[in-house]
């Protein structure tokens, strides 16, 4: 692009005369900004703009146009800021092209503000040099208007936008309390109560439709006291559903408060009865005026019915409850009210605590009715039924003294019952007077039966001992001289004789046992030898059933600190009763299981099992688990007994599991070293050689 015109330097009074005609700050720059030309308006600028700024340059002193601007952060009217670059003045001379009216603002310090309007146009210098006009025209004036304008413009716009959004917000509201007014006006003639508004000059405002259904007549018949005692006998009752006075005269009183005034209506040409709920409840402002009352009627009747029909139960069930003999009570869980009691109940409780208690039990707490010292015991058992570890508890008989002088044993029995969703305990008691009579009776007849027995079993000992003895000598010194007709009845009778034996040494160690004078007498050795050698020794008694005999342990050799005679004893016992009930041809299995702290003793058999109701009185003594096997295998019952006996001696556990037809298995759990140990006393086992206690153990073993 061409420049539009020439500039000679040498014409400058030409020069100069234009520059000062032009009515705005001007520069002539050539292309380095250099200023070869400023009119006296551009310089009462610079005057004007130094005096505002801290630059050391004189007015006039300015070499380039840069000098001019010093100091000054120059922006675009849009904020971009201005830079080299995009400097109009180098695009211009740069281009070469006119730029016209470019508005800038000067800011310095961030304080005040200066608009500029600033157009260049690109002239020739001397020769061919390029210069520019540069034309500076303040227009802060304008550009304030201009801003003022716009913000004025903008405020208005919000101001209107603002006025529309609160116009529409008017309407909004306006349409939804409109709608709220629909919506409870529907709610209130919708509800089952009947509802009724007075102003403070108690006139009616307000009904809803329920309130004519509840009266069987419209609101003016309602609001006309009159037709409402024509239509019916009223009457007030108290809160027990018995009715206090009838009303005769209504003087209606709206602006009162009245809250759950229970009516009895009676309608006169039917007989027809209804209930009726009242309250009434006064609005009061600010001033404490009322300003309106609301009041209610809610149709009671179902409720009261259902109410009275099941007071009506309850006192039948308490009449039955009372009648019956035994003490009943009920615990509502887990406050533990009494929820229930007879008259049974209250009079037992008192003859135990020996307090009067009679009427004050029913809806109080356990807690509110007995001290803690006193029913300490039962506390713990609820506790208990509270934490869920037991769901019943049985109590030991209580004595008490009826008034004839009579002693009564009552048992007293709690039952934790959960049912829709009501947790409860059940207390009753029963009485077991007679019961607990004949326990005393049993007890003394079973004491009287063992000293029996013990005695029978000293007296019998010493004649079985000596026949026992001269078996043993005849066999020893005139073996030659019996022949075997002689040697079978010698047989027969040694074989009775070591089941007698075997039968009273058990009598008396039980015995023993009961009375709390069995003892231990603990020795060290190796468990695992003893034991295999006693398997071993009983082989023949396995083979003459063709019973297969199987030992295994875990350790061979291991040494214990236990009563060696009765660790004997309990295993001669297990093996004599597992080669007894095992069938031909079938296996007993004797493990060993040796721990850290004590060693497992099992006895396997693959006979003929214990049935599983059974299981749990095999220990008892005499037991026998049926007729059957008894003829099958000879046995007392009372093996088993003395077994489990001597392992509680010993603190440890015997185990069985059993399944009909398939087998037993015992395991005995004993600890390794016994602290327990007493002086060694007279054994109850008369050889001390295990042959003999072999064969005395195997005696009913045909």
């Amino acid at each position: 692009m061409e420049p539009i015109g020439s500039v000679f330097l040498e014409d400058k009074n030409t020069i100069k005369s234009i520059m000062d005609s032009i009515p705005y700050s001007c520069y002539i720059v050539n292309d380095k900004y250099e200023l070869l030309y400023v009119n006296s308006i551009a310089l009462k600028l610079s005057k004007e703009l130094k005096r505002k700024s801290s630059s050391k340059l004189r007015p006039g002193e300015e070499k380039t146009l840069m000098d001019c601007l010093d100091e000054y952060e120059i922006n675009f009217i849009d904020g971009e800021p201005v830079t080299e670059k995009n400097f109009p003045v180098f695009i211009a001379l740069k281009e070469q092209k006119e730029i016209k009216e470019i508005p800038l603002i000067f800011t310095k310090n961030n304080y005040e503000k200066v608009c500029f309007s600033l157009t260049v146009i690109p002239i020739n210098l001397e020769g061919t040099k390029k210069g520019a006009l540069v034309n500076l025209m303040d227009i802060t004036q304008e550009h304030t208007y201009k801003e003022t304008i716009e913000k004025d413009k903008e405020e208005i716009l919000n101001i209107s936008e603002q006025i529309k959004n609160k116009s529409e917000i008017i309407d909004i509201l306006r349409k939804k309390e409109l709608d709220y007014i629909k919506y409870l006006n529907n709610v209130i003639n919708n509800i089952s109560e009947g509802i009724l508004v007075f102003d403070k000059y108690s006139k009616l405002i307000l009904w809803n439709k329920a309130i004519e259904q509840i009266g069987e007549m419209k609101i003016k018949k309602i609001l006309d006291i009159k037709e409402i005692i024509n239509e019916y006998d009223i009457y007030i009752l108290d809160d027990h559903k018995n009715m206090k006075y009838k009303i005769k005269k209504i003087n209606p009183d709206y602006n009162s408060s009245v809250k759950d005034l229970l009516l009895k209506l009676v309608k006169k040409d039917t007989n027809k009865i209804k209930y009726i709920e009242y309250n009434s409840n006064p609005i009061i402002d600010e001033n404490n005026e009322i300003v309106y009352t609301i009041s209610s009627v809610k149709n009671v009747t179902d409720l009261i019915e259902s109410q009275i029909i099941s007071e009506e139960r309850a006192e039948f069930i308490k009449y039955v409850v009372d009648c019956i003999e035994l003490p009943l009570a009920v615990l509502d869980y887990p406050d533990l009210t009494y929820k229930l009691v007879n008259e049974r109940y209250e009079e037992l409780v008192e003859k135990l605590y020996t307090k009067k208690i009679k009427g004050n039990l029913l809806g109080n707490t356990v807690e509110e009715v007995f001290r803690k010292e006193e029913f300490k015991e039962q506390l713990q058992v609820l506790q208990k039924m509270k934490e869920g570890t037991i769901k019943e508890y049985t109590f030991s008989p209580k004595k008490f003294v009826l008034q004839s002088g009579e002693e009564r044993f009552f048992k007293v029995k709690y039952i934790y019952h959960e049912s829709k969703n009501k947790k409860r305990v059940h207390i009753h008691g029963s009485d077991v007077t007679e019961e607990f009579k004949s326990n005393l009776e049993l007890e003394n007849v079973n004491k009287l039966k063992d000293e029996f027995f013990t005695i029978i079993s000293h007296e019998l000992r010493t004649p079985l001992t000596i026949i026992y003895s001269s078996l043993q000598l005849a066999y020893e010194i005139y073996s030659k001289d019996i022949n075997s007709n002689i040697d079978k009845i010698l047989k027969r009778i040694n074989q009775n004789t070591a089941r007698l034996l075997k039968l009273i040494n058990n009598i008396l160690d039980i015995s023993k046992a009961e009375a709390g004078f069995l003892t231990l007498n603990n020795e060290y050795f190796d468990v695992v030898w003893e034991t295999e050698n006693i398997v071993n020794s009983i082989t023949n008694y396995a083979n003459s059933k063709n019973i297969n005999l199987i030992f295994d342990t875990t350790k061979e050799e291991e040494k214990v600190w236990i009563d060696k005679d009765k660790y004997e004893r309990i295993l001669l016992n297990l093996l004599s009763n597992a080669v007894k009930f095992t069938p031909e041809n079938k296996s007993i299995y004797v493990t060993l299981k040796l721990y850290k702290n004590n060693f497992k003793l099992i006895v396997k058999d693959e006979g003929v099992g214990i049935p599983k109701e059974k299981i749990d009185c095999i220990f008892n003594r005499f037991a026998q688990v049926n007729s059957s096997l008894s003829r099958n295998a000879e046995g007392t019952g009372i093996g088993l007994s003395l077994v489990k006996k001597i392992v509680d001696l010993m603190d440890g556990e015997i185990k069985v599991n059993s399944t009909l037809e398939k087998g037993t298995i015992f395991t005995v759990k004993i600890n390794k070293n016994i602290d327990k140990c007493y002086e060694k006393i007279e054994k109850t086992v008369i050889h001390n050689d295990i042959s003999k206690k072999i064969h005395i153990e195997f005696s009913d073993i045909n």
